[in-house]
């Protein structure tokens, strides 16, 4: 009985927060502008795509926003333990819109049970999206709702609420939606998950954490109309949400605009990489991660690879990651192909090469790389670069260790700054040398 209790008393998981990540995609548009269209009945006026997120506390409204703590921040998590957010998605233009609102687990830091067994805090705490701005008179009426609306681990959470919202005042539909979050930590968890504070040594063990992802995405919806057709913008989509491995790689030959929902570890033991991008594509980061593992063998693997004609387009932040000798993206192709990477932010970290171009064009606009000072942080293969298939153009970011206009290829005139752009650089506290490419 004793332990029983001190069990409850003693399990102490980490501080939960929320990490939001508000994102738009207009896709194509369409508008009108005023300069010199009116007559006495009729005004043209622009169309626009507002979306918003509100977090309801006490009946006030507040925008959420990146820094919004949608939970508790002193709160310490232990079997019982429940939490209630209710939230209010609103659109706020003149268009209607398609909205994907999605929950993930952002990022998570494991820790030591009392039986000296890893586990995760996301296997331990229940969670559940329920319609409506409800609310509950206590702990347990909250749970039996979640569990009603059929709860599950955040482990395996793969919660996607999808509608659309129309116009405030329009006759067609509703322009703003409530849900409700519910989070909990069962009473029947014990000490599977009660973290060790110090271990055998008397050194302090980390203790679990658990940071939650909320995803805000729109579009147009097929709702307005013109002279030829009922509804012109029925083709525009939101990014597709990647969670994982499998869905970056089914991106590999598809055309459109994807986003990272949470971060994606690889191991380079099959494939030469995460995903090789042949189509004209998007990826937006969306502050999550891509890790290339360790290789299981003497082989060079990519993260990402642009393969034959395809176009990739990288927006930040977030990052790219390659462990070992494993290279971050790789542009690779054959006779008249030529594929295209442009990077426009984000932050690219490897042994040796962020980006390696055996065949196309590397476009670097913005991002952070960081390879140690390696003279092949962003590099083309020799044979290629002088004969023109292979090429870096770089208009903007930050090279740690590495000038890429002092010469890169060793040729004795390459660089890869273009015309018009110089570099600045800046010594670290560390004695790290910073090389950033500016306009001139």
């Amino acid at each position: 009985m004793i332990k029983q209790k001190n069990t409850k008393r003693a399990l102490l998981a980490s501080l939960l927060s929320l990490v939001l990540c508000v994102a738009m995609l207009v896709g194509t548009s369409f508008a009108w502008f005023t300069d010199g269209v009116s007559t006495a009945n009729n005004k043209i006026v622009a169309g626009n795509l507002d979306v918003a997120l509100y977090n309801i506390d006490g009946g006030v409204e507040t925008e959420v926003t990146e820094e919004t703590n949608l939970f508790d921040s002193g709160s310490l998590w232990e079997p019982g333990h429940v939490e209630v957010v209710n939230l209010k998605i609103a659109n706020l233009g003149s268009l209607a819109l398609t909205y994907q609102f999605s929950i993930n687990v952002a990022s998570e830091i494991g820790s030591v049970n009392v039986y000296g067994n890893e586990f995760m805090l996301s296997d331990y705490i229940e969670f559940a999206v329920i319609e409506g701005n409800q609310s509950y008179e206590s702990r347990d009426a909250a749970i039996t709702a979640a569990e009603e609306a059929g709860s599950v681990p955040i482990s395996q959470l793969n919660v996607n609420d999808e509608d659309v919202l129309y116009p405030a005042g329009s006759e067609d539909g509703i322009s703003e939606k409530y849900v409700t979050l519910v989070v909990y930590m069962p009473t029947s968890v014990g000490n599977d998950a009660n973290y060790m504070t110090y271990d055998e040594n008397g050194d302090a063990i980390t203790p679990p954490e658990i940071a939650l992802g909320v995803t805000l995405v729109a579009t147009q919806s097929p709702y307005e109309s013109d002279s030829f057709n009922e509804y012109y913008d029925e083709d525009l989509d939101y990014p597709m949400l990647i969670s994982d491995s499998q869905g970056l790689k089914n991106a590999e030959d598809l055309n459109g605009t994807f986003m990272l929902n949470s971060d994606i570890s690889f191991d380079a033991t099959g494939y030469a990489s995460v995903a090789g991008f042949y189509r004209t594509s998007t990826l937006e980061l969306n502050n999550h991660t891509i890790t290339m593992n360790s290789s299981t063998n003497s082989n060079i693997f990519y993260a990402l690879e642009v393969l034959n004609n395809g176009k990739l387009t990288i927006n930040g932040p977030g990052t790219v990651e390659a462990l070992d000798d494993n290279y971050c993206i790789h542009l690779y192709g054959y006779f008249s192909s030529r594929p295209e990477l442009t990077i426009n932010g984000g932050t690219y970290k490897a042994q040796t090469t962020a980006v390696n171009v055996q065949w196309g064009t590397a476009y670097i606009n913005g991002g952070f790389f960081d390879c140690g000072g390696s003279a092949y942080t962003v590099n083309c293969i020799d044979d290629n670069y002088r004969s023109g298939r292979a090429n870096i153009v770089i208009t903007g970011g930050t090279f740690v260790d590495f000038d890429p206009s002092a010469d890169p290829e060793k040729t004795g005139s390459s660089s890869y700054v273009a015309e018009g752009y110089t570099v600045v650089s800046e010594t670290q506290f560390n004695g790290e040398v910073w090389y950033t490419v500016v306009a001139e």
